[in-house]
């Protein structure tokens, strides 16, 4: 489990974690942010092949509504368990090719952005070394130009091993995409170089990227004569890039301070997004890709155990939404994951030793701050809070 949980960085990782004072992460793949543009492709070419998207989700924790919620927070290890139930699912070893082929540059976000608006196919291609997090690469991506046009070359490749085929053949028909986006018209390379020995379906790689295929090649590259580099995306403009590069590094430095933060303080964001689902610790458990009792342990490193950390969560939530003023005390309770008003009353005076909007003129129930008086079984009035 080790050798494949710890890494090595790419260049480009460490550099940035270097330049800003961070620690060495521990290199769990769940520990590292990602992108879901790989994972809604690969829904996309299930429904083509009429699979059942639950099948590639299976295990990751994730559900096929929430994958283009633009709140939603995955994971490598949740990205790469998607990959793993693809090639499971298709039995095609050179699915990564059509996985590839749906990510355009459009796929990278707000950095695929601002390599359109890049002033040349080069600086783009920078933006590669520059954010490699923020982008979800799993290689560094280098660019080089030469006589007769440029190359682009993958290495230091930082998933799981199983599964280092699939992703260089994503990447690599990813970046072939990228580059007509970029130019404005199909480019196809007019070589590509592959590190491993050629399998049996080699024919595979020659017709999809229509060019001689080079195995045994001691790297991974796509050569280009009909581009070099120079040419100016469509809609390239300055002032705009500058702007966008200068978001792009904020949240690049955003999502590297983030591998190194606390598991606990991560498990509590999930939380918050959706205390009903996440008030059990199996959903929770599923939802970071781990068994319940690696979650209680790794909770226990923290110092801090499921159910602490749930009336922690609860209690932040309840504070912020009492203060809107057309929820009642039911609907907070009800969006707390509790089962009923009295919890939730219960655990507030536990937590601040007063009642829900005490004092506030209103005790914000369901008939818009009407005080109601109900009998209990006793027969005495009581005035619901």
């Amino acid at each position: 489990m080790d050798s494949k949980s710890h890494r090595p960085q790419s260049r480009a990782e460490r550099s940035l974690r270097s330049a800003l004072g961070l620690a060495r992460p521990a290199g769990r793949q769940e520990d590292i942010p990602a992108t879901v543009h790989a994972i809604a492709a690969a829904l996309d070419e299930c429904r083509v092949r009429h699979i059942d998207g639950a099948v590639l989700l299976d295990c990751t924790g994730l559900g096929a509504a929430e994958v283009a919620s633009p709140s939603l927070h995955v994971n490598r290890g949740q990205e790469q368990r998607c990959f793993r139930n693809l090639l499971r699912c298709t039995g095609l070893p050179s699915i990564g090719l059509s996985i590839g082929a749906r990510l355009h540059v459009s796929t990278l976000g707000l950095a695929g952005y601002a390599m359109l608006i890049s002033g040349s196919v080069m600086q783009a291609f920078r933006c590669m070394s520059q954010f490699p997090l923020f982008m979800g690469l799993y290689f560094d991506v280098r660019v080089h130009a030469h006589a007769q046009g440029m190359s682009v070359t993958i290495d230091r490749y930082n998933g799981e091993p199983d599964i280092e085929v699939f992703q260089t053949d994503m990447c690599l028909s990813s970046l072939r995409l990228i580059v007509s986006d970029l130019v404005g018209k199909p480019v196809w390379p007019a070589r590509l170089h592959l590190a491993r020995r050629a399998p049996r379906n080699g024919a595979d790689y020659a017709h999809h990227f229509g060019c001689p295929v080079a195995f045994n090649a001691g790297e991974n590259r796509l050569v280009f004569t009909s581009v070099n580099g120079t040419e100016v995306p469509r809609l390239a403009n300055e002032v705009s890039f500058n702007a966008l590069h200068g978001q792009c590094e904020a949240l690049e430095r955003q999502w590297a301070a983030s591998i190194g933060t606390r598991f606990a303080d991560r498990a509590k964001e999930l939380m918050a997004r959706d205390l009903v689902r996440f008030k059990s610790m199996t959903s929770l458990a599923n939802a970071l890709h781990l068994t319940e009792r690696t979650l209680r342990r790794r909770l226990e490193k923290d110092g801090i155990t499921f159910q602490s950390l749930l009336d922690d969560v609860r209690r932040q939530e309840a504070v912020r939404l009492l203060d809107e003023p057309t929820l009642s005390v039911a609907a907070i309770a009800e969006r707390l994951g509790y089962s009923e008003p009295r919890s939730f009353r219960h655990a507030y005076r536990r937590w601040t030793g007063k009642t829900p909007r005490a004092g506030a003129g209103s005790d914000g129930d369901a008939c818009g701050g009407v005080a109601v008086h109900t009998s209990d079984s006793s027969g005495r009035r009581c005035r619901a809070e």
